[in-house]
């Protein structure tokens, strides 16, 4: 029976990794999956903390004779995907709960809109949710009689590799601590204490690819890790501004963020499920018939609202739809809990029912409904969240730098930008001469000191949490370099910038250079439309991180249009009319 229960929980694995893989994406997407990509394929440094146990599974994925460098690195958070639904079914089942219940509640994860899409991109939050399934586990297994010193090493170990991947781990304090008191259990506390405070070194050891010497020629490397403060403000985000727990707060309270964060729960997991969650949380409470032993009820539903509607009480970022999209990557932890205590729930409910002779038919019936509303919403919502095959963002990168004149300077502003030039140039390998600056990034003295590394002919004057970028561009130009922007750093610049539409990016001209004539202009512009027209049609969700893309093709237009405008000529501003909605034409939005 263990053998045929084991089985079955290892072709569970089977089944979601293959189903994932098939479905990862092979270019890049957005938020950071393109700067993810780039560190493992050139075991660079990514942004705070450092993320050094994707680095390095990225790295060793990146290294397949097959595919694309974003789908072979997509692979890490495709397999563990499947390791969570694993690891969450094998602890159901060692908690004593029915094949029924473990199945319901693995299912609706599992096709939950939210884990498909992150399950196919290069992020952190699969690998992270796997982690806290894995927790899950060893909180569900009984009081171990043999081998406690592995199992003892085996948690610790868990629980620093999750600190070495995303520091939300430790709101799944709860389970851990349920999982060390069964090995205390026994005798030699000691040394139980002691192997597991080892595994936990142990697991923290990837922070060491942060401060690996190295010549100084790779990037991305973000920060100064090679010192010791320089590691510690990398480690604990000390420079990076984003999820800063509460310290920074827009305009909603943190009861927006909650309710939100509800919403989202409810859309992805179904109202039934929610309906569980919330029974098996009160039978968690007062216990009973179905409920698991040793706390892991408890300690499950604490979880919950650790990882959950605690932790998005606390966000920073605003309730719109980029806001949403960051936010949402939270919710894959607090899926898994409330998938847990869902079980619970179901557990207890099919109890009752066969414990009433005339409700025995409803308890069929039950799992039965609960299977079909599963999946009729995942055959709703699966399809539109599987990351996408077109390359909207790679191909916006690609014309980005297409036309730019060798070693151009490009300033770009935005997490997109920056990930997807990233991508581009340091995975993929293409335009490396354009060097790419990061105004945002100029106030920090590390990116500074590599620019001027990297840039000795330019003057970058380095003023603590400023971003002094125009001192750069007009260095830049005194050294005889053309600067280019992207259309958000253009947004920024005063009416006194000269500037002129290059393609998707923008031209900051000299001082001593003249305006070019708008039929000079254009020629770019026609370049770039040549470009996305020859493209094949594609229909595509807008995702908040790239629904502006199709809007950046058709600016330049809009300021040739002007330029066309001021001189007089007719005949050009109706062909920037016209070129800018063939343009538009190209994208074909569906919501």
């Amino acid at each position: 029976m263990k053998l045929g229960r084991a089985s079955c929980e290892w072709s569970l694995f089977g089944g979601a990794a293959v189903f994932y893989a098939a479905l990862a994406t092979n270019t890049v997407q957005g938020g950071d999956s393109g700067e993810l990509t780039a560190v493992a394929a050139s075991f660079g440094v990514a942004h705070p903390p450092g993320y050094p146990l994707f680095t390095l599974l990225g790295h060793a994925a990146a290294q397949i004779p097959a595919g694309t460098v974003a789908w072979r690195v997509a692979l890490v958070s495709a397999l563990a995907a499947a390791w969570t639904l694993f690891a969450l079914a094998r602890g159901l089942r060692l908690a004593g709960l029915s094949l029924p219940a473990c199945a319901i509640s693995v299912a609706a994860i599992a096709f939950s809109p939210t884990f498909v899409f992150q399950a196919g991109v290069a992020e952190v939050f699969t690998l992270h949710t796997a982690i806290a399934a894995t927790l899950f586990w060893f909180a569900a297994s009984s009081s171990p009689t043999a081998r406690i010193g592995l199992r003892a090493f085996l948690l610790g170990l868990t629980v620093g590799l999750g600190g070495a991947n995303h520091h939300t781990i430790v709101l799944g304090f709860p389970l851990a601590v349920v999982a060390f008191l069964k090995l205390l259990a026994g005798r030699s506390r000691g040394r139980v204490v002691a192997i597991t405070v080892a595994g936990i070194t142990a697991g923290l050891a990837p922070y060491l690819v942060l401060v690996i010497t190295r010549d100084g020629t790779e990037w991305p490397r973000w920060g100064d890790t090679q010192t010791l403060d320089g590691l510690a403000r990398h480690i604990f985000r000390s420079d990076y501004g984003t999820f800063s727990f509460g310290l920074l707060r827009g305009t909603e309270s943190g009861w927006d963020h909650v309710a939100a964060h509800l919403a989202r729960t409810v859309a992805a997991l179904g109202p039934a499920l929610l309906l569980l969650a919330v029974i098996g949380a009160i039978r968690s409470v007062r216990g009973g018939a179905g409920v698991p032993e040793s706390g892991l009820g408890l300690a499950s539903l604490a979880t919950w609202i650790f990882s959950g509607p605690l932790l998005h009480a606390l966000f920073n970022n605003p309730v719109d739809a980029f806001g949403e999209e960051i936010a949402a990557r939270f919710d894959l932890f607090p899926f898994v809990m409330v998938g847990a205590v869902a079980a619970i729930g179901l557990e207890v409910t099919l109890r009752f029912l066969a414990s009433l002779p005339r409700f025995r038919a409803v308890r069929v019936a039950l799992i039965a409904g609960l299977g079909l509303a599963l999946a009729l919403q995942a055959a709703q919502s699966v399809p539109a969240a599987i990351p996408e095959r077109h390359k909207l963002a790679e191909s916006y990168g690609r014309d980005a730098l297409a036309l730019l004149p060798p070693h151009a300077l490009l300033f770009i502003d935005g997490d997109r930008d920056y990930s997807v030039l990233t991508y581009l140039q340091e995975a993929v390998r293409e335009r490396q001469d354009v060097r790419v600056i990061h105004v945002a990034l100029l106030g920090h003295s590390w990116y500074v000191n590599e620019i001027r590394r990297r840039e000795p002919s330019l003057n970058v004057p380095f003023v603590p949490g400023r971003a002094l970028s125009r001192e750069v561009m007009a260095s830049a130009h005194t050294a005889g370099r053309r600067v280019f922007v992207t259309q958000g750093v253009a947004s920024q610049m005063s009416r006194a910038d000269r500037l002129a539409p290059f393609g998707v990016v923008v031209e900051f001209l000299a001082p001593m250079v003249p305006t070019p004539r708008p039929d000079e202009l254009e020629v770019h512009l026609q370049a770039i439309a040549k470009r996305v027209v020859a493209r094949p049609l594609q229909a595509f969700p807008p995702r908040a991180a790239d629904a502006d893309i199709p809007g950046l093709y058709a600016s330049g237009y809009k300021q040739l249009r002007g330029a066309y405008t001021t001189v007089g000529d007719r005949a050009g501003v109706q062909r920037c009319d016209e070129a800018a909605s063939k343009l538009a034409g190209r994208f074909a939005l569906t919501d």
